[in-house]
């Protein structure tokens, strides 16, 4: 055993260097035996490399690799003697020695005098290897002989994992490097499987698997290092042209990689299990990449799914980070305690200048004294008084002026300052929402492999293209769009692309084509997938869902082309009549609707025969931070989302027009309604005063209104703070946030707002508060129908107020949320898919309200899976009802049951 007294740890350095030296010389020589004419020349290297690592030892002393040196020395000289070249086996033989030698060199020197266990395996199982290559003779026959006891070995390999003595900090570094170089390999096998033969690619992918190596080596996951080291091999055979890398091959090295990144998903302490669990498929795979270098027939290594952590589909989509900086791992709960302090920050910079400006006050004061003792000294002087006083206010002055000009250096100190202050608070708050954004690719590695493997599987020929990949996304967005672009673009591939046939007879090209892009349009993120395939038949649509019985017949009739589009995101919900692998289990899309409505986005869907199929989703540019009007209402702050306002006007007192009892404006020929924001708030506030009145115009293309502010302060950047769950939805408003200056300002939930302006204009409000006096209601039954589908709404209306019950109705979650707690109401129906607010959301909130609970809610809904049921039930819904037998009886007996007739 080596004293550790011995070893000169002096010299260590230069050892390691060496060894990196030489052992790159080592791999490059090794790598040419197979190609080169000059045998005896390529061994005479080896053998000088390796007398050089051995002198090296000497010199410092490490007593514990010295017999693997020597032994790797006599191989060489044995093999030189003989004139063999090495084959696959014993080459690789030679790189796990050399691999050897770089991890002894990267020990301290403590582990050098006393080797732990596993290093001590090492070394025996390479001089086990090393004699086995001694051992080879002149004779093909020999070889062969000795290749195939060889290969058995390696078949039969135990390889090991110090879990237990993982490092965590170096194995997180470990599985970032591990990710970035699979993604890599990934991305370029992509491009060589589209004929696309550069060297560089293969170089890259040769680097990539060879930091895989390192970096296991380093944690000491040995079945890691030599699967690594033999997908290394081929790359390198690839690119010395012995080889040429086919789609049989390229599927099984993406089959290599689906392996390798399972150990991202583990802990450290789980490595060692998972080493001896997949020992089995590490020998395989590494019998495989042998058999792809040697350019033999391969036998397909098959990973059973069960064994997948996770599946080969969120793998394929996962998202990842690939950057030229060094990542650190941030959870997004500490970014957003990072946004409320910078805010915290921003108040407290802002107090400095507040404070200078005290200062300035100070010194007009402080110059008015001066003013008055210069005045002073005036009268002393023109009165003869005697030279002591003469001298007493002279001294005043001359002290009072030093004080000034202390001041005024003070004051400029303090400016300097606070400028700085205001510059680096400004930076931070950039950094820190910047530290929100990712660019849109993370959601996107791993499309081209899955449509590669998806298309191949289903004989069609498919292109994806990707746009805007370096679009900025909030990352909470970001991690939200994965299932649902995943799923799309699945679907896109199965129901829309067509084979090349099908494509050829049509006059299409044979290759079909899906484009993701993603954009910034008004400050919103707006993401759309479209393929040209052969679309959707909006008429099939239309009795695929009469057979299934979603809707009567009458319904069916009326429904439009977006509202028939919409059922292929329910659930259960598919065209397809056969159940495949990919289809017909009505599992997919309904996933995309769900993500969306996490994140409050919107969806729309269109299509045309043989055309294709679009998917537009529109979601928040971020959830944290948006660009904001502040405005004063009645000496209150609130803030209105810059995205969704219109436009703003300054108008006269005698632009206002009246029709019919209500105020409003005309801009371009268009009449835009009126109404003052404290209104809606239910507020007090003063008459308008002064000829300009501010107004700001919201809405959509279908209708605009006007809101009158009593101040228009100016444009903010806002970070969002969500308001305490104990409130509730606060009709209205979506949020909060601090103003530089400390104060606390609103913000407008626009669509809220746009609801509550309907329910003004269209009397609903004031019909609530008292209609008994020209209507004798005390004895009807009221009835709120909460649906954001026009053509529900107005039917479930008809067959309610046709047997006599009073109805009001909700277009979502939200409006019915307002609605429900303004009036009172013996029977709420509502919806579960609406945007804003889905309707367990709503029903859950109505069953923790003291005053609400007690009102009987029905559900009725497209979905009639058990499981849905349940989870209706389970939010409290006192009936479930779905629209597959929505039929007049069916519909009122419910009601009834519930609640009783209308009158009673």
């Amino acid at each position: 055993m080596t004293d550790k007294s011995n070893i000169n740890e002096s010299m260590l350095d230069l050892f390691k260097a060496e060894i990196d030296t030489q052992s790159e010389k080592l791999y490059s020589f090794i790598n040419q035996i197979e190609s080169t004419d000059d045998l005896s020349a390529t061994y005479e290297s080896l053998i000088n490399s390796t007398r050089a690592i051995k002198g090296a030892a000497k010199l410092v002393h490490v007593d514990i690799i010295m017999p693997v040196i020597e032994l790797q020395e006599s191989v060489f000289s044995h093999y030189q003697s003989i004139d063999i070249k090495a084959d696959k086996l014993s080459s690789d033989i030679f790189k796990s020695t050399i691999d050897l030698f770089i991890q002894i060199a990267s020990l301290p020197a403590n582990k050098l005098s006393t080797p732990e266990s596993k290093t001590e395996t090492s070394i025996n199982s390479c001089l086990d290897q090393l004699n086995i290559l001694l051992s080879t003779k002149n004779t093909d026959k020999a070889a062969d002989d000795k290749n195939n006891e060889n290969q058995k070995a390696v078949e039969d390999t135990q390889f090991y994992s110090t879990a237990e003595n993982i490092d965590p900090e170096m194995f997180q570094l470990f599985c970032t490097e591990l990710q970035n170089s699979v993604d890599t390999i990934n991305s370029n096998l992509l491009e060589i499987d589209n004929k696309n033969q550069d060297n560089g690619l293969l170089e890259a992918m040769m680097r990539a698997a060879h930091s895989i190596k390192g970096a296991a080596r380093m944690i000491g996951i040995e079945g890691v290092v030599k699967l690594a080291h033999s997908m290394e091999d081929v790359f390198v055979a690839a690119q010395n042209r012995k080889i040429e890398l086919q789609t049989d091959s390229i599927d099984q090295i993406f089959s290599c990689n689906d392996l390798l990144i399972q150990i991202e998903f583990l802990d450290e302490t789980e490595v060692a299990q998972w080493t001896q669990d997949n020992t089995h498929y590490i020998n395989q795979f590494i019998q495989l990449l042998t058999q792809i270098h040697n350019g033999q027939t391969i036998i397909p290594v098959k990973l059973e799914q069960d064994s997948l952590t996770p599946t080969n589909d969120d793998i394929s989509s996962g998202a990842s980070t690939q950057t030229n900086d060094n990542m650190v791992r941030v959870s997004t709960s500490r970014i957003n305690k990072l946004v409320g302090l910078a805010g915290e920050l921003t108040v407290s910079s802002n107090w400095i200048r507040q404070y200078s400006d005290s200062m300035l006050v100070l010194k007009r004061k402080h110059n008015d004294i001066l003013d008055q003792i210069d005045r002073l000294r005036s009268v002393i002087e023109d009165n003869n008084h005697s030279e002591h006083e003469h001298k007493l206010i002279t001294g005043i002055q001359h002290k009072a002026e030093d004080y000034r000009d202390e001041i005024t250096s003070r004051l400029m100190s303090l400016d300097n300052f606070d400028r700085r202050s205001s510059s680096i608070n400004s930076q931070i708050n950039h950094e820190i929402i910047a530290s929100r954004m990712r660019p849109f690719s993370d959601s996107t590695q791993g499309f081209k492999r899955m449509v590669r493997d998806i298309s191949g599987s289903l004989n069609k020929i498919v292109q994806l293209h990707i746009e805007g990949e370096d679009t900025p996304v909030d990352r909470d967005i970001l991690e939200k769009l994965d299932a649902p672009l995943n799923h799309m673009i699945r679907n896109a591939i199965d129901h829309g692309i067509e084979t090349p046939d099908e494509r050829l007879l049509k006059g299409k090209p044979e290759s079909g084509t899906i484009t993701v892009s993603a954009s910034h349009q008004s400050g919103r993120l707006r993401i759309q997938v479209k393929d040209d395939g052969k679309g959707v038949d909006i008429e099939d649509l239309r009795d695929k869902i009469l057979d299934k019985k979603l809707v009567n017949a009458n319904m069916a009739e009326n429904l439009s082309k977006t509202e028939l589009l919409d059922f292929l995101f329910l659930p259960s919900f598919s065209t397809r009549s056969e159940v495949t692998e990919l289809s017909g289990r009505g599992v997919g899309l309904d996933i995309v609707h769900s993500a969306l409505q996490e994140v409050r986005g919107k969806l729309h869907a269109d299509t045309e025969i043989d055309q294709g199929m679009e998917i537009n989703m529109e979601l928040p540019l971020t959830l944290s931070v948006i660009r904001s009007l502040m405005v004063s209402i009645s000496e209150e702050l609130y803030a209105f989302p810059l995205a969704k306002i219109q436009s703003l006007v300054t108008i006269k007192k005698q632009d206002i027009s009246i029709f019919e009892d209500k105020q409003y404006i005309s801009i371009d020929n268009k009449h835009i309604g009126l109404i003052h924001c404290a209104q809606i708030l239910g507020i007090n506030h003063s008459s308008l005063e002064g000829d300009d009145i501010p107004v700001i115009i919201i809405g959509d293309w279908n209708m605009s209104y006007g809101l009158v502010v009593d101040k228009l302060i100016g444009e903010r950047g806002l970070a969002l703070r969500t308001l305490n769950k104990k409130l509730g939805k606060i009709k209205d408003i979506s949020s909060a946030a601090i103003t530089d200056d400390g104060e606390p300002v609103l913000v407008f939930d626009i669509d809220d707002l746009k609801q509550s302006i309907h329910d003004i204009i269209s009397g609903k409000d004031l019909y609530k508060v008292g209609s008994s006096n020209t209507l004798d209601t005390s004895q009807q039954k009221r009835v709120l129908v909460v649906d954001d589908s026009l053509t529900v709404r107005e039917i479930e209306k008809k067959l309610l107020e046709s047997r006599g019950y009073l109805v009001d109705i909700a277009i979502d979650g939200v409006d019915g949320w307002n609605t429900v707690r303004n009036a009172d109401y013996d029977l709420v129906i509502s919806d579960i898919d609406m945007p804003r607010m889905n309707g367990i959301e709503f029903i859950t909130m109505i069953k923790n309200d003291a005053a609400l609970r007690s009102i009987p809610v029905m559900m009725v809904s497209y979905k009639d899976r058990p499981e849905d049921k349940q989870k209706g039930l389970e939010a409290g819904a006192d009936y479930y009802l779905t629209k597959g037998s929505f039929h007049d009886d069916t519909l009122l007996d419910a009601v009834i049951d519930l609640i009783g007739e209308a009158k009673g």
